[in-house]
């Protein structure tokens, strides 16, 4: 080779594999440097190995107290037994088969989730009792319904003749069976039947379809978000159960009894749990709470178990401030998050909440503060911010921390 090609153009050459082999070993330092950092991470050392989350991981950071969460799923667990009824939690909360695994162990009867997806997640990870709680419409999801159906119970909702008729061609010939639900519309006006005449039509063509179990009634009484005070939370769930207890015996009446009479929501679980007639309820955000729950009385704060750990990033003029999370971190959600309530969440500095301090407005990856001019939040400084939505925080973040008095104890995986 040497002898076929000029020198100049040899060194040429060898100065170009030099480079590519010089940036090919580069690359291999930075995944192995990186992969060092995630194993240093993912590394828990319950006695002098652990560190302070804060010298772990960047901002934002997505952190899940452990003991909070335990506690929470404990309590509403011996709720749910003290009261006769089966708890069958949202799991579209933390879409985390980790946590899902803890409410089953603390009384949980089966799970429910939002979407085919969750579903198919929550297979995989073992879970043999999933309720979908919405009317599923579109081939390729009843598809992988009877497929998910051939080898879990699978219940879902359905509050149409079409949304029935689809749930039984899907199955074909197979063996395979799905629970059917009658969504009822208690308040919400999202989906639902609004009438008992109407749920003992699709009770009866769920009966006489090839495939379908009708299993009872289901509702979310996700109105109670917008309720104004306690009480009015505790007026529309009572409400709410009163209506399921017309409907289901106007069901018994036409000879379509249903087994289950199942209601959902977190804030009013603990009044709807305690009603006649009611079998079983499905919260979901009990596990982590947030800012709505704070503002709806559902909660109080040292049970708030998600928080979003974030920097003061900067500090443009006094009574303006900047953290390090934005959209992407808290969502653009403000919803209907009860009295009182502004901006994207609530802010702690050093143990105490910022009353006065209200995150106005998000870009992508900025959190922008107004708060009193002689506030002491500084550039540098550390804040948690209890988001107005836990759910939706969850879902836009890969793996949330799961934090031990401060410190990393566990990974927990979003799923789905």
């Amino acid at each position: 080779l040497a002898g076929t090609l000029p020198k100049q153009k040899l060194k040429q050459d060898l100065r170009i594999e030099e480079r590519s082999m010089h940036c090919k070993l580069s690359y291999c330092a930075l995944f192995l440097r990186f992969f060092l950092l995630r194993l240093a991470q993912l590394s828990i050392n319950n006695q002098a190995g652990v560190v302070n989350i804060m010298r772990t991981l960047m901002t934002p950071i997505v952190t899940v107290d452990l003991d909070i969460l335990e506690n929470n799923i404990q309590e509403m667990g011996q709720f749910a037994a003290a009261n006769g009824v089966a708890l069958r939690p949202h799991i579209k909360t933390h879409k985390s088969s980790k946590i899902a695994k803890m409410q089953l162990a603390h009384g949980a009867t089966g799970i429910t989730v939002a979407t085919v997806r969750e579903a198919e997640a929550m297979a995989a990870a073992g879970f043999d009792d999933i309720f979908i709680a919405y009317t599923v419409v579109g081939e390729n999801k009843l598809e992988m319904l009877a497929r998910l159906s051939e080898t879990v119970r699978i219940g879902v909702a359905a509050d149409s003749i079409y949304g029935v008729k689809m749930l039984s061609a899907v199955l074909g010939e197979s063996d395979a069976e799905m629970d059917v639900m009658i969504e009822i519309d208690t308040g919400q006006h999202r989906c639902g039947v609004t009438s008992g005449a109407d749920a003992v039509v699709l009770a009866r063509l769920v009966e006489e379809l090839p495939g379908l179990n009708f299993r009872g009634i289901m509702t979310h009484e996700g109105h109670s978000y917008g309720a104004q005070s306690p009480a009015e939370v505790e007026q529309i769930g009572r409400q709410a159960a009163a209506t399921m207890r017309t409907i289901a015996a106007q069901l018994t009446d036409a000879g379509f009894p249903p087994s289950v009479v199942s209601m959902g929501s977190t804030p009013t679980a603990h009044i709807v749990g305690k009603e006649a007639g009611v079998t079983e309820i499905r919260p979901g955000n009990y596990v982590f709470h947030d800012r709505t729950q704070l503002a709806l009385g559902s909660a109080r704060l040292e049970q708030c178990a998600l928080r979003v750990i974030a920097h003061v990033v900067s500090n443009p003029e006094p009574g303006r401030v900047v953290l390090d999370c934005g959209s992407k971190t808290l969502s653009s959600d403000l919803g209907k998050h009860g009295p009182g309530v502004k901006g994207y969440g609530l802010i702690i500095h050093k143990g105490r909440v910022l009353e006065e301090a209200v995150i106005e407005r998000l870009s992508e990856e900025h959190g922008v503060v107004t708060l009193s001019p002689d506030s002491n939040l500084a550039i540098g400084d550390v804040v948690e911010v209890i988001p107005n939505h836990a759910c939706v925080v969850a879902n836009l973040a890969e793996m949330m921390a799961g934090v031990r008095k401060g410190r990393l104890a566990d990974w927990i995986p979003v799923e789905s």
